[in-house]
């Protein structure tokens, strides 16, 4: 078979070509915030805002997501975060940290898992040991998880939740299981935050309520506020290790578009963003069941979620 790159970008393309309904991506169905839309609108002549913005991020979108996540951890400061070009970006940049940092060592995530983790660990030749999560009730296996980390030097956990595509939230007890693995290890937790705010029942927890230690945070403003397309993510954690992060994306990425950061920062100021929230999530739980219902009348299994915009078929 011919070599196509990433299979949701080609699916994706594909159905935008032929008009059809995309299964391939994460693309939210609804629009953004109406008051998003107004201040952006409102910046479109500020001339600075057309230029490279700030390596690390627009200070004031540095701003605001410092205040939001001080909620959750009182300690954070602006020199914990770096603006990414979406989440994926955060993903590989944690990656190439620690390619520079250890030597001889693996990575563990939890199957099925988001397209890009294999994809960039073998980009890196960095072996990616995976544990299969069962897609009906979300259990996993621990010993075989102790096991894995044990025998291969893994410094590194990737894990998403809500997760993609399965949409498992981990607990708490979870979440804290991986991350005192990686602290004996002294490798790092990177936690894939990216549909932390979309979830049916229970809020995910978020391990930045125990500190940075041992841990890379990534999340995103373009899955929160459904303007996948805009790519503005972002990445938290410790500052020494944030200098080194930040050095990667200088050279790589350089910094996400200017003008589209200023926007969600003054809509983040100025506006609380729970009630759009809370319809998206009720839009989603609701698609969700909608899906389920109809695919099971079709004598499809799908997976049990607790969050996220999938659905999984078998």
């Amino acid at each position: 078979m011919k070599k196509i790159g990433s299979l949701i970008s080609h699916f994706s393309s594909l159905a935008q070509r032929e008009g059809g309904i995309n299964f391939a991506q994460g693309r939210p169905g609804y629009s953004p915030p109406e008051g998003l839309l107004k201040v952006l609108e409102k910046l479109v002549y500020e001339k600075n805002l057309h230029q490279y913005a700030p390596g690390k991020g627009d200070f004031y979108l540095l701003e605001e997501t410092e205040r939001i996540y001080k909620k959750i951890y009182k300690n954070l400061q602006k020199e914990n975060i770096l603006v990414t070009l979406g989440a994926t970006e955060g993903i590989a940049l944690s990656l190439i940290f620690l390619f520079n940092k250890f030597k001889n060592f693996s990575l563990l995530s939890f199957e099925p898992f988001y397209e890009s983790y294999p994809r960039i660990s073998k980009f890196l030749n960095i072996p990616l040991f995976s544990v299969k999560i069962d897609p009906f009730n979300l259990g996993w296996d621990r010993e075989k998880v102790k096991k894995l980390v044990k025998e291969n030097n893994v410094k590194g956990i990737l894990l998403a939740s809500p997760g993609n595509p399965l949409g498992k939230i981990y607990k708490e007890e979870e979440v804290n299981f991986f991350r005192d693995l990686m602290k004996k290890k002294k490798g790092f937790l990177i936690f894939d935050g990216v549909y932390e705010n979309v979830y049916f029942e229970d809020k995910p927890f978020n391990p930045l309520t125990d500190g940075l230690e041992n841990l890379i945070f990534i999340s995103s403003y373009s899955k929160t506020l459904s303007i996948t397309g805009w790519r503005i993510g972002y990445l938290i954690t410790e500052e020494k290790v944030l200098k080194e992060i930040s050095s990667i994306h200088d050279y790589t990425h350089l910094s996400s578009p200017y003008i589209l950061q200023r926007a969600i920062a003054r809509f983040l100021k100025r506006e609380k963003i729970e009630d759009f929230l809370n319809i998206l999530r009720e839009n989603l739980k609701s698609s969700y069941f909608l899906l389920k219902r109809e695919m099971e009348s079709y004598g499809f299994k799908v997976s049990k979620a607790e969050g996220g915009m999938f659905g999984w078929l078998q």
